[in-house]
């Protein structure tokens, strides 16, 4: 199977009798021009990324084996009137005898040739078709469709400003048309000019780069898992000790969103402890995150760097994940000035440093994402260490964190306690910490929240009394950061409600709307009410509105849930069932 994989990779001829197969369908870029070594393209990457425990063993793998075919051929456009159109090609028609799981379509760059670009009208009707066409191979391939990279010449006739404005879009609108994911190889690549060997083509760097991207999409589209991965940086990470070639050099975030019916619009960042030597990803880290969705907020899980990587590789992580978040925020229905940052234990010191250290963004820089800001909407930091000077220091994360060899300067430790760097600027801030905790002194959290009231900012501190170190979600803190979440005007004190009434009955004389009391209104327009059930999703009724001479009636669930509405009009056999979430 080795043998066949590789050829496979290197030909693109052949059949693959294989658990999980893979077809990437493209053009020079994906073929690897200019690269003779066929093991530095990204296909072949990609194949070796999938075939290993890339990140860690929590991660779901694809199943054993996998194989990959290069389908990428030269010149070749989407448009089927363009000047090498890519339907009229063998490899188009060999895709049909491979019979791949997964497709990977990257075209579009060669169209953006004024040559080509005269069929312009043409280009959705024509990757919808290919969409369509490879749906119809047995037995049913998951198709992903993927923005092209950034061009830096007009040379060949491209054009990137008919990339961005005309093929980008709609790409984009046939992705959400066609319901299928979509990959974004154009945003990395803006800033990484230095990795095309001439303006359009990658170069060994940027093939891996490349394979970064189709890694985290078929990771997070076609396998099974309770969250998602996003890579902070594609390519090397900024500070990367040696080759970078260790799983600590790729810092990435565990991403849980919210569904459209549960979104409270709300996200937090999560830093697990550790002491800057390891981090608890599961007791502070996905299973908070798992929490937060349960109440509407999206959560993403931060796996940062920690020794040998000392300050301010963990800091510059923790800045990199929020300008993320706030960057691909409309995707998830997230509002930019709801985006928090929690931390626990160590992670609470470098959620307070980012909420001390934060900037305003990079406007000249050539990544977008560097120009978004650091700056968090609010913190809630539990059992934080705060301060590097002092009796009160966690010596073990100071050490991790800032190395001894030379010893940190004063100056340095200085900076890094964080109550002192408190100003009226600073983001609204939680914080717990147990009363007993001898690991992280509580002082810790009293100085910081001390800080906020000198500085006005809004702030709660909660004591669990009897509470040591270290005990994630077992204490008092999350209904209180609830409450506190919801009087700070972060998520909804109320429950909001969605409606989605059933087709069968659009022209029902019954009309359902968001009320302003946060829950559900139901008015009509002709007859009376008779009665309104309410029930959960597993069938127990949760409410009843008995026989009533209005034409209305609002109901506000108590929690988030999903609900069924049973209506009657006038004593009548139910005219309507309207099924909505409630969150």
């Amino acid at each position: 199977m080795a043998c066949l994989v590789c050829m496979l990779v290197g030909m693109g001829i052949g059949t693959v009798q294989a658990a999980t197969s893979i077809t990437c369908v493209g053009n020079s870029i994906t073929e690897g021009y200019g690269l003779p070594d066929t093991g530095k393209r990204y296909p072949s990457l990609l194949l070796k990324m999938l075939g290993t425990t890339y990140l860690s063993k929590s991660i779901v793998n694809i199943s054993s084996p996998v194989a990959i075919n290069n389908a990428g051929l030269s010149g070749r456009t989407l448009l089927k009137k363009g000047n090498q159109p890519y339907w009229i090609e063998l490899a188009f028609h060999q895709v049909f005898t491979l019979k791949p799981s997964i497709i990977t379509i990257m075209l579009g760059t060669n169209d953006t040739k004024p040559v080509n670009w005269t069929y312009s009208s043409n280009f959705e009707a024509d990757y919808g078709a290919m969409i369509d066409t490879f749906s119809t191979i047995s037995p049913n391939p998951r198709i992903m469709v993927c923005l092209p990279p950034a061009i830096f010449t007009n040379a060949f006739t491209i054009s990137d400003s008919v990339m961005r404005s005309g093929v980008i879009p709609k790409i984009l609108n046939v992705a959400k048309t066609k319901g299928v994911p979509i990959l974004d190889a154009r945003t990395p690549t803006l800033s990484k000019q230095g990795y095309f060997q001439d303006g359009v083509h990658p170069d060994s760097t940027g093939h891996k780069m490349l394979a970064d991207i189709f890694y985290e999409g078929i990771l997070n589209n076609f396998t099974v898992q309770l969250y998602k991965i996003w890579f902070l940086w594609f390519g090397p990470a900024p500070g990367i000790i040696g080759a970078g070639t260790d799983t600590l050099a790729k810092p990435f975030l565990h991403a849980y969103p919210v569904p459209d019916s549960m979104n409270t619009h709300a996200a937090v960042i999560i830093c697990p402890g550790g002491g800057y030597t390891h981090l608890s990803m599961q007791k502070e880290g996905d299973s908070v995150a798992q929490w937060f969705v349960k109440n509407g907020v999206s959560a993403f899980v931060l796996r940062y760097r920690y020794n040998p990587y000392l300050h301010p590789i963990p800091l510059n992580d923790a800045k990199r994940a929020i300008r993320l978040v706030r960057y691909y925020a409309s995707l998830y229905g997230i509002d930019t000035t709801k985006i928090g940052v929690m931390g626990f234990s160590a992670g609470g010191h470098m959620a307070s440093t980012l909420g001390t250290h934060y900037d305003t963004g990079n406007g000249a820089s050539l990544d977008p994402i560097e120009q978004k800001k650091s700056r968090p909407d609010f913190m809630a930091l539990i059992y934080p260490v705060i301060t590097m000077t002092g009796p009160y220091t966690h010596t073990g994360s100071r050490d991790a964190l800032l190395g001894t060899t030379p010893a940190p300067s004063a100056a340095l430790l200085d900076s890094l306690s964080n109550q002192k760097w408190v100003t009226p600027q600073t983001c609204q801030t939680f914080l717990a910490h147990g009363g007993a905790d001898v690991t992280v002194p509580i002082q810790n959290s009293r100085m910081f929240d001390s800080a906020c009231a000198a500085n006005n900012v809004p702030h709660k501190l909660v004591v669990d009394p009897g509470k040591g170190h270290g005990f994630g979600m077992a204490g008092i803190w999350p209904d209180s950061l609830l409450a506190w979440l919801k009087t700070r005007g972060i998520i909804s004190a109320g429950v909001n409600v969605r409606f989605k009434p059933d087709k069968r009955y659009q022209h029902s004389p019954i009309a359902v709307q968001t009320s302003s009391e946060k829950g559900l209104r139901i008015s009509f327009q002709n007859g009376v009410l008779h009665r309104v059930t309410i029930y959960s999703i597993t069938g127990k009724r949760v409410a009843d509105f008995g026989t009533s001479a209005a034409r209305q009636c609002v109901w506000r669930p108590s929690g988030p849930g999903v609900y069924v509405a049973r209506i009657l009009l006038d004593g009548s056999e139910p005219v309507e069932t309207i099924n909505y979430v409630g969150f």
